[in-house]
Formats: C-alpha cells, sequence, structure tokens
C-alpha cells in the first residue's frame, strides 16, 4: 500500500512573511559593512582599499533593503509613515553623525512615501467625509498631507542646524517642498476662497516669525511668495467674481479686505524681517517692488469698490462710468504729490500716466451719450485742468532742483 494513502501531508503551522528577507538581508549586509569599513567615519570618508569598497556598498544595499522591506511588510498609509519616520531619522542621524550621505538617504525616503501617498489620494475611491473649519474643508487627507508638509519642514530645518555654516540647498530645498505641500492642502474644492487666501497669509506670517531663527531657509523669500500666491488667487475668484452682486456696505466688501489684508501682510513681511546676507541685492529689488505691488493690489481693489458704489448711488450711466475716472485723477493727484514730497521720480511718472488714462476715459467713453454742448465744456475744463498739472509739476520740479531727476 502507497504510504501517502497513509499518512495525510504534513501542513507546517510556521508561515513565514515575505518581508523577513529584505530584513534580514538588510541587516546582514550591515553587519558586514561594520567588519570591511568599521573604522571609517560612516559614509564620510572615501574608501580606499578594495575591502573598504566592499563595506561602504553593503551599506548602501542594506538601506537599500531597508526601504524594500519598508514596502512588503506594510501597506496604505502606514507605509506613508513609516517611510516618512525613516527619511526623518536618517537626517537626524546624519545630523549627528555630520555625514551628507545620509541626508540624501532621507531625502530619497522622503520623496518615495510623498509620491507614494499622492499615488493613494489619485487612486483612491474618494477624499472621504469632511468638516468645514473656518472655512476650510478639512478632511483625514489634508491632515495626512500636511504631516507629510511638516516632515519635509523639519528635514530642512534639521539639515540647516547641522551645517550653519554651508550653502543649505538641499535645506531650502526641503523647506520649499514642505511649504508647497503644505499650501496645496487647503486647496479642497469644498474650502472658501477668502479662508484659502487668509490661511496662506497666516503662514506666510508664521515662517516670517521664524526667520530670525531658521533665515537662511529663505523663509522671508517662501512668505512672500505666499503673499503673491494669495494675490493671485484673489484675482479670479474674488476681483473677477461679479465683485458688483456683493450685499456688503460700501467699503466693507471682502474682496477690499482681502485685499488690504494681502497687501499688509507682503508689505509688514518685507518691512519688519531681515534678508539673509548672501541675498542683499535680492532685498535691494524686493524693497521698492514688494509696496509697489501692495499699491497696484489695493488700487485695484478700491477701484471696483468705487465702481460699485457708483452704481448703488446713482442711476445715470454717466455718472457711474465717471466716478471711476473721478477717482483715478484724485489717486493720480496724490501720487504726483507724494513723488515730489519724497523725491521719487518713478511714483511721479506712474501718476502722470494714470492721470492721461483717466482723462482719455472721460473724454472718450463717459461722455457716450452726453449733449453736444456738455461734452465740449467737459473737454475745456480737463484741458484746463491738464495745463493747471503741468504748470504746477514744472514749478515743483524747479524747487526740488537737481537732487531728484525728473
Amino acid at each position: 500500500m502507497d504510504d501517502s494513502t497513509c499518512h495525510p501531508p504534513i501542513e507546517s503551522g510556521l508561515t513565514i512573511e515575505s518581508w523577513l528577507a529584505p530584513a534580514a538581508l538588510s541587516a546582514g549586509a550591515l553587519a558586514l559593512s561594520f567588519v570591511f569599513a568599521g573604522h571609517l567615519r560612516i559614509m564620510h570618508d572615501v574608501p580606499r582599499i578594495e575591502s573598504e569598497r566592499i563595506g561602504v556598498s553593503l551599506m548602501v544595499q542594506a538601506g537599500s533593503l531597508l526601504i524594500l522591506t519598508l514596502a512588503m511588510a506594510l501597506t496604505g498609509w502606514a507605509e506613508v509613515i513609516a517611510g516618512l519616520a525613516l527619511g526623518l531619522g536618517a537626517i537626524v542621524c546624519g545630523r549627528w553623525l555630520n555625514t551628507k550621505a545620509l541626508d540624501i538617504y532621507g531625502l530619497v525616503s522622503l520623496v518615495i512615501a510623498s509620491a507614494y501617498a499622492a499615488i493613494l489620494s489619485v487612486t483612491g475611491s474618494s477624499w472621504g467625509s469632511g468638516q468645514l473649519i473656518l472655512g476650510l474643508y478639512v478632511t483625514t487627507w489634508e491632515l495626512r498631507f500636511a504631516l507629510i508638509a511638516l516632515t519635509w519642514f523639519a528635514a530642512g530645518a534639521l539639515m540647516l542646524i547641522r551645517n550653519p555654516d554651508r550653502q543649505p540647498s538641499r535645506a531650502i530645498t526641503a523647506a520649499a517642498v514642505g511649504i508647497v505641500i503644505l499650501t496645496l492642502t487647503a486647496l479642497h474644492p469644498e474650502s472658501q476662497t477668502p479662508s484659502i487666501i487668509l490661511a496662506w497669509l497666516g503662514l506666510a506670517i508664521v515662517l516670517a516669525g521664524l526667520n530670525s531663527l531658521l533665515g537662511r531657509l529663505q523663509l522671508k523669500l517662501l512668505s512672500l511668495v505666499l503673499c503673491a500666491a494669495a494675490a493671485v488667487l484673489w484675482i479670479p475668484r474674488v476681483a473677477l467674481d461679479d465683485w458688483s452682486t456683493s450685499a456688503a456696505s460700501i467699503g466693507l466688501h471682502p474682496g477690499l479686505l482681502l485685499a488690504i489684508a494681502i497687501a499688509t501682510s507682503a508689505i509688514a513681511i518685507e518691512r519688519l524681517t531681515r534678508w539673509p546676507r548672501d541675498n542683499i541685492e535680492f532685498g535691494m529689488i524686493s524693497r521698492l517692488g514688494i509696496p509697489a505691488a501692495g499699491a497696484v493690489l489695493l488700487f485695484v481693489a478700491t477701484s471696483l469698490e468705487v465702481a460699485r458704489g457708483a452704481e448703488l448711488f446713482a442711476n445715470d450711466p454717466t455718472v457711474q462710468r465717471s466716478a471711476l475716472s473721478i477717482y483715478w485723477g484724485i489717486v493720480s493727484v496724490g501720487m504726483i504729490g507724494f513723488g515730489f514730497i519724497r523725491r521719487l521720480a518713478p511714483v511721479r511718472y506712474v501718476g502722470l500716466a494714470l492721470m492721461g488714462i483717466a482723462a482719455g476715459k472721460a473724454l472718450l467713453l463717459d461722455m457716450i451719450g452726453v449733449p453736444a454742448p456738455w461734452r465740449i465744456a467737459s473737454f475745456l475744463v480737463l484741458g484746463l485742468l491738464m495745463v493747471g498739472v503741468a504748470v504746477g509739476y514744472a514749478r515743483a520740479a524747479a524747487l526740488i532742483g537737481p537732487k531728484s531727476p525728473g
């Protein structure tokens, strides 16, 4: 009789997980690396003999096998969190051992974990339910990506603290990646635009506050970029989103208040924080450009608000069109006066250009449909006004003298 018919097959109760094999190989490679190259400063000294080269090669293989172990042992967000912990831990060890090779290994781990998180977000069936908190729609996905962003920023800060005297390009890149991810997490379709803008401005202010401690991470530049991103988002979602239909009181339009917040934040960050010593030239450009950009943003917002006020308080289309031209004329006179007081020729030139635009709008657009006598009278008044401005400008320029050209 066949033995197989008498004795059933014996099933083993021991199952070996697939991830144990790369884990064992990683541990063995790491142990052998210390045997061959344990006398070297870990991943810092250049191997010179064959045994040292073998040891360094085994170290690299141990690190690669460790990432493979995590990928096989864990799934989903557990794998992402493990990858983030591995990357940040490698950077912490790199700070302790003073080696940039561990920085690179840590950054590679962070890239792999972040890329896998992005794949999970794209292939996931849904983002899940969330809650509207202060106008921001918060789900578990946003919180997870916020954790990824903070991990990247922490990695950049650690690399900067370890090498304060070197050019921290890797640290700046890591911090910038973290800020970009954290910024994008607010862009949920259910989130309200004013809340998104205010969240970005709040983050910019926090970064500016950290500038004194971590200035070489270019936190001032990152904070100003956030303000610029808020202004860019403000244009299509607020300024061009039918401004005149708002039921808010004149001067209290949410878009106007947001524009004031954006301009004030950017100018305050520029004035109250310092640029790193290697960014002095850029700082000189920013010192002039940020206030100018803020002024343009406020000019656009106030012009939209003046036009809305004219539609509310006047029924005559001519009066509605003329209100904006009058406002532009007042602003142009103020700019010319400010330019003379502060001896800023570019401000005066912009004021003169704005006055010309206002006059052209008044003549070509605002007077449509107005009887001929009134149009002639308007041309005469505008002509006399332009002559008066020219005479006053010439006399003020002569008083200032050669100290301020133009």
